[in-house]
């Protein structure tokens, strides 16, 4: 693992690990917050994966974290017109 700042930062919070295509990946803690424990992943590789394809595609990894678990607890209560099991009503 390695440790990166922000240009003209003091502060090296982003960790560097492999994600689970043995891939590196950055990452920041809101990172690991919205892409981890947030959505139920609790495996540091699977959230670094998540997170290498959000910066791949250009997408904001806090955002897509919330868009998840928001899809995630609609679908739970069906407010959303799909069920846990993938199919409509």
């Amino acid at each position: 693992m390695e440790r990166r700042s922000c240009p003209y930062c003091n502060m090296a919070c982003r960790n560097v690990v492999l994600d689970v295509e043995a891939r590196p990946s950055e990452l920041d803690y809101e990172n690991v917050a919205m892409l981890g424990s947030n959505i139920g992943i609790a495996h540091l590789g699977s959230a670094s994966t998540l997170n290498r394809l959000a910066d791949e595609y250009g997408i904001d990894t806090i955002s897509l974290g919330n868009v998840i678990a928001f899809a995630m607890e609609a679908t739970e209560k069906g407010s959303n017109g799909a069920t846990s099991k993938g199919r409509g009503p």
